[in-house]
């Protein structure tokens, strides 16, 4: 209807890759039919199942808290609802998940977005307690009382913290003497603009203290609290001992050169003088790094960075921005790496100093004297000078108890990641005693100027160090391998248990179950239970061979665009672990449906080859079948087939048949020029009870292992 809905044209410039400017024109609609969302209102013209926020909270009390950060609202209220501001979504979103904050939350559009810009990560974990706490979202951006324009010289992010309080000042006045709104921000400037604004305001550590009554969720909640004051983006020091100049930032001694706001820095990049890309550090020494610039020539080489001070407190797979320094101070890789843990050499006060200085003359000593082979060898060198966007992310690895943990009794201790790129970080816990010998989890807060360290919280524990199952946990969630359960819409995808292939599939498909002479086998490692491949062989009447390679059908299961396909899409592989296995999709599928089993009818996309007694292909067809394979044959059963010159059967002569053509067809590839890759590979000696690695020994590589890899 005309009268529900405003509309607004935006207009702002954009430049493209290619560097041309143009006018975006964007409409924008405001509605003033767009409801709260509680239960309580009576003026929200809620549909069946909209409101959602509750009119009582029996497991707490509504008490206002005097103090000089909240105003005293309307004791007749009897429900609180919580408004969050993005820094709480973006760094305290482990105390969110946690079951102890079980708060009715309104969330915002202009914070969903915000969060989705900066880290799409963390969006979909706050988008899985949407669903499963029943928080609401409220579209503030198209309320017609609840959107603000940005004004001149505004920052999007001052824009977006005015938006957010002005949406819970239109909430107080909608709700009044019903609800009682509060803002909760670990922003110190957001939450004094809130207090300005009558606005009740609560920084996160705030609300642990005051509102979480338990002493037991209190402790592990506190443990799970982000460390966000850095830069000054958040002023948290305050009256921690800390002195702050006039501009906000601390006056302690610093050991790092402040990051270029990233307004500013995109700026230069746009103009050439600085370059952009991923931070990646070396595998073998932390304390050297290389960006490839994504906004210069596609040939540009790596730009080094090497030392503290140089890599200004980035991490691996930051994306930076970077100064090119002069020619003088250009330098090469360390020829000889330092071995041990990445964070395994202290960081004393002069280092971060003379970090700089690790330029050409140290390696002028490594290389052989020649002044044109140094200069051939120098690579561009640079520092970053700003940090655009963080990899945040959460480290696997264990504490470190050295004499480097001096303030343990304050719970401040080092914790050592399993990936030797990242620096010791410090976190603060009251559990340090009972973490001593375990693997833990540890995410990544901010890394201020004034610590020699960065600086992360205790998020859990996997369980003892040396354990079989905590070492293969740490080992998928460094990978950032998926193995979290089979959501109920990807199980919703899968066909009914006692699914069998209906009548009308059949009329589609070309039947191989009962062909003359067509004698379907599979070979594959000992044990396998996702048979994806078969194979068969045989002779037609004018003397040439058809040969035929059997692939599952999958894509008959999996729909494209459907939930199960997203799900494998964003699995991307299975993964093969020495003691268990991590499927891209369900195992109904993997190791039943689509597994070619012996015995068993199943789908499949077959390829036909026509090929002469000379081996030269002169025919290829294509069908999509049902087969039924007659044999499961494990490499080296089929290996002594293949060995035995008195085997006979159909199963042996096609297993000779097929290894005879793919010798042929190596050879000749050989002799096209065809390159072969090949490393050893380590086949582990498993226990028969406990599954645990007994030995490990080379993998034998079998003529039944090339005769499959041909086909294939």
């Amino acid at each position: 209807a005309m009268e529900a809905a405003m509309r607004r044209c935006r207009s702002y410039i954009r430049r493209n890759r290619k560097g041309n400017v143009f006018k975006v024109v964007a409409e924008h609609y405001l509605r003033n039919d767009i409801w709260c969302g509680s239960l309580l209102c009576k003026e929200c013209k809620h549909g069946p199942g909209e409101a959602i926020l509750p009119t009582e909270q029996p497991w707490k009390k509504v008490e206002f808290i005097k103090s000089s950060e909240e105003k005293l609202e309307s004791k007749k209220a009897v429900v609180e609802y919580i408004i969050l501001d993005t820094n709480i979504c973006l760094h305290q979103i482990d105390v969110l998940e946690d079951a102890a904050f079980h708060e009715s939350v309104i969330l915002l559009q202009t914070v969903l977005q915000e969060t989705r810009n900066r880290s799409v990560g963390i969006y979909k974990r706050l988008y899985k307690l949407i669903e499963s706490r029943n928080w609401y979202v409220f579209s503030n951006e198209h309320h017609v009382h609840t959107y603000i324009e940005r004004n001149p010289k505004e920052s999007p992010n001052d824009r977006n913290d005015r938006a957010i309080r002005a949406a819970a000042r239109w909430y107080q006045s909608h709700l009044y003497h019903q609800a009682k709104i509060t803002l909760l921000s670990d922003d110190r400037l957001n939450r004094e603009q809130a207090f300005t604004d009558g606005i009740p305001s609560l920084s996160m550590r705030k609300y642990i203290s005051t509102r979480i009554k338990s002493d037991a969720d209190k402790g592990r909640l506190q443990d799970l609290l982000a460390n966000t004051s850095q830069d000054g983006e958040f002023s948290e020091t305050k009256g921690r001992g800390f002195k702050l100049d006039k501009k906000g930032s601390l006056a302690r001694n610093t050991f790092y050169n402040e990051h270029m706001p990233i307004a500013k820095a995109k700026g230069f990049i746009r103009a050439g003088k600085l370059y952009q890309g991923t931070f990646k550090v070396n595998r073998n020494y932390w304390k050297e790094a290389s960006v490839r610039p994504q906004n210069g020539s596609k040939d540009a080489l790596p730009i080094l960075i090497k030392g503290l001070e140089n890599m200004n407190r980035a991490l691996d797979g930051d994306l930076v921005a970077v100064e090119l320094l002069g020619r003088e101070s250009w330098s090469k890789p360390d020829l000889l790496l330092p071995t041990g843990d990445a964070g395994g050499e202290e960081i004393d006060e002069t280092e971060a100093a003379l970090a700089s200085t690790e330029t050409t003359t140290k390696n002028k000593k490594k290389a052989d004297g020649s002044a044109q082979s140094i200069e051939e060898d120098l690579r561009p060198s640079g520092k970053v000078v700003a940090i655009l966007k963080r990899n945040s992310r959460a480290y696997c690895g264990s504490l470190v108890l050295d004499e480097r943990s001096r303030d343990m009794k304050q719970g401040r201790v080092n914790f050592a990641s399993v990936d030797r790129r990242i620096p010791y970080i410090e976190i603060t816990s009251r559990q340090i005693q009972n973490l001593l010998d375990k693997r833990i989890i540890v995410q990544f807060d901010s890394w201020p100027r004034n610590s020699r360290r960065p600086k992360g919280h205790f998020v859990k524990s996997l369980g003892k160090i040396g354990d079989l199952d905590t070492e293969t946990n740490v080992v998928l969630l460094e990978h950032e391998v998926p193995t979290h359960p089979w959501s109920p819409e990807v199980l919703k995808c899968l066909p009914a248990e006692d699914w069998t292939i209906p009548p009308e599939e059949v009329k589609k498909r070309l039947d191989l179950r009962n062909k003359k002479g067509v004698t379907v086998m599979s070979v594959d490692p000992p044990g396998c239970t996702d048979i994806d491949d078969a194979l068969h062989c045989r002779k037609l009447p004018n003397g040439n061979f058809e040969c035929g390679v059997h692939i599952a059908d999958v894509t008959h299961y999996v729909r494209e665009g459907s939930a199960l396909d997203l799900e494998a899409l964003n699995r991307a592989t299975s993964v093969y672990l020495v003691n268990k296995r991590i499927d891209m999709i369900p195992s109904m599928l993997s190791t039943d449906l689509c597994s070619l089993k012996e015995k068993k009818d199943r789908l499949a996309f077959s390829v036909f080859w026509e090929i002469t007694p000379e081996h030269e292909i002169v025919d290829t067809k294509f069908f999509k079948t049902i087969i039924c394979s007659q044999k499961a044959y494990a490499y080296g059963d089929a290996q002594k087939l293949l060995d035995d010159e008195k085997a006979k059967d159909k199963y042996a002569m096609g297993l000779k048949s097929l290894n005879a053509i793919a010798k042929s067809l190596r050879a000749k590839r050989m002799e096209k020029g065809a390159l072969t890759l090949a490393s050893p590979q380590i086949k582990f000696v498993l226990d028969a009870e406990t599954q645990k690695p007994q030995d490990a020994e080379m993998y034998q590589l079998r003529e039944a292992n090339a005769m499959v890899e041909e086909f294939m």
